[in-house]
């Protein structure tokens, strides 16, 4: 065993005592504090990417727990007499940072240090480093079959199987994102926000299937990450992803990956922008998601009238206050998860004829992402077929631009 300031203690079940101390790491340590393994027969043990004999003296790798390549090493397996598999994880400057990669399992002789290959893994591990922090990990969460080179590594939804030395995938079976294909799922324009809902247009992105709260972050045989954290998926298609932004998500610019894991591969890394607020009308085809009482939209040739109390759906008004929200999970009935202060407009929001009523603006109950406008048409507002729809909030304006611009009849 280990201790956290790097002491190690050797025991000896035949005497069911500690028969050797020594100091194993020092300072700082950083990066997983606990992977450990023994080699068989106790010819060398590993403390993350620190290789000691059998007399627990280092002989190879780093002084700190770290993998020879520097990387933090979140788990470590004994594979045979004279290799050890590392599964390490990319540096991580800030929570913000650009990652290279998920994680690898890494392979090293470890009496000599010498590197013997490595493989990706679709995901990390569920905990993540970030900077010179140190994380209590669990001491065994990798195991290598090695009649199959094989890894099986415990990772941010669950198991990861990583087969060492795979080939890669052709660059034709690739899942694969389309140019400007991460969109606001209501209108398919850019902006995204935290808590909000987007959509990946690609190719390869997996097998069609749907789910319901709470939502999976495995869905069709595809993983979504946004800067290496596993986000939760209600569609999946071969063309087609639509998945929730994490509530807990602070604006920023972030990597977006999606991985393949009946295929065992990645997308390249595209880099999204998430916002405070991405407000957008939800629609259905060219229908804005505009209802009269009885549940009917909003049309040409059903009209909203003055005085009329009118539902509006949309996506992307950020956090919300009230009720606690989970990323993935059906928001609650009560209390409410209320929204920022949101303003609605039919027609040209520089006439204050356009601004209608604003009677409330929550998080729908048992959805996820789903925001719900109450509104009521004032007696003087603009009349008019096809009127521009507008949410503004936080001085953010909602796109009248995009390929389906939700526009609204009234009498």
């Amino acid at each position: 065993m280990v201790t956290g300031t790097g002491a190690g203690y050797l025991y000896n079940a035949g005497v069911d005592d500690f028969t050797l101390t020594k100091q194993v790491l020092t300072a700082p340590l950083i990066g997983y504090r606990g992977p450990l393994t023994a080699g068989p027969q106790g010819k060398y043990y590993a403390v993350g990417g620190t290789f000691l004999n059998s007399s627990l003296t280092p002989v190879q790798g780093s002084t700190n727990g770290l993998s020879p390549a520097g990387r933090p090493v979140a788990a470590v397996a004994a594979v045979t007499a004279n290799q050890v598999a590392l599964f390490t994880t990319p540096v991580r400057g800030s929570p913000a940072s650009t990652v290279t990669d998920a994680g690898l399992v890494e392979l090293y002789d470890p009496s000599t240090g010498t590197p013997a290959g490595s493989s990706g893994s679709l995901e990390g591990p569920a905990s993540v480093v970030i900077g010179t922090n140190g994380v209590n990990q669990f001491a065994r969460t990798l195991a290598i079959d090695p009649s199959t080179s094989t890894a099986y590594a415990l990772t941010a939804t669950g198991l990861s199987i990583v087969t060492l030395g795979q080939s890669a995938v052709s660059a034709a079976g690739k899942p694969s994102i389309n140019p400007g294909g991460v969109v606001n799922l209501a209108d398919y324009t850019p902006g995204l926000a935290t808590g909000g809902l987007l959509t990946i247009f690609g190719k390869n992105l997996g097998a069609l299937q749907t789910a319901q709260p709470p939502l999976p972050t495995v869905l069709g045989g595809t993983c979504v990450t946004l800067n290496n954290v596993p986000i939760p998926l209600e569609l999946s298609s071969a063309g087609q992803i639509n998945a929730q932004i994490p509530v807990t998500l602070a604006p920023g610019r972030y990597p977006l990956v999606l991985r393949s894991i009946a295929n065992q591969a990645e997308s390249a890394a595209l880099t999204i922008t998430i916002a405070k607020y991405a407000p957008a009308v939800l629609m259905n085809g060219t229908q804005a998601a505009i209802l009269h009482a009885d549940g009917n939209y909003v049309s040409a040739g059903d009209p909203a009238v003055r005085d009329e109390k009118l539902t509006l759906y949309a996506t992307g008004f950020g956090v919300t206050h009230g009720a606690a929200v989970t990323t993935g999970a059906a928001v609650p009935d009560s209390p409410a998860a209320v929204t920022d202060t949101i303003q609605v407009y039919f027609g040209n929001p520089n006439l204050k004829q356009s601004q209608m009523i604003v009677n409330s603006s929550t998080l729908l109950p048992g959805f996820v992402g789903i925001d719900r406008v109450g509104i009521t048409v004032p007696g003087f507002h603009t009349k008019g077929a096809n009127l521009p729809v507008t949410l503004k909030i936080g001085g953010v304006s909602s796109s009248v631009t995009g390929p389906d611009v939700p526009l609204v009849t009234t009498n």
